[in-house]
């Protein structure tokens, strides 16, 4: 399975969020190795900005079989935690936004055998 993890991310903090995003990334290698019948690929759009708030969307794609999934930071709380901080909080939030995803598209146990690897991964 392919994943990716990616984000609108303001300028000045790009730089930290991608070597937070870099390191969950390793951690997730495991996932290209699973296969699925209804998910091809997971993606992940974080975003962190000043000024503009977003209500994160969540879709499925049935043709490619890719599952979309939106993670909003709030952009101060980034910006003052350290590091280490940072890596928890964006760990926490993958877990929070497929721990909330229901789709009733998906029919077989996609859903239920790749959230459960990020999870186990991610902890």
């Amino acid at each position: 399975m392919k994943y990716f993890i990616g984000g609108e991310i303001e300028s000045e903090i790009y730089d930290r969020f991608r070597e937070q995003r870099n390191k969950i990334i390793d951690v997730l290698k495991p996932l290209e190795g699973i296969k699925t019948q209804s998910i091809n690929e997971v993606s992940f759009t974080v975003y962190i900005l000043k000024k503009i708030k977003i209500s994160p969307v969540t879709k499925y794609i049935t043709k490619s079989k890719r599952l979309e999934l939106e993670i909003p930071i709030e952009y101060n709380f980034f910006l003052g935690n350290t590091d280490i901080d940072n890596f928890e909080l964006i760990k926490k939030e993958i877990i929070a936004v497929i721990t909330k995803y229901e789709n009733k598209k998906i029919l077989d146990n996609s859903l239920e055998i790749i959230f459960s690897k990020i999870e186990e991964l991610l902890q």
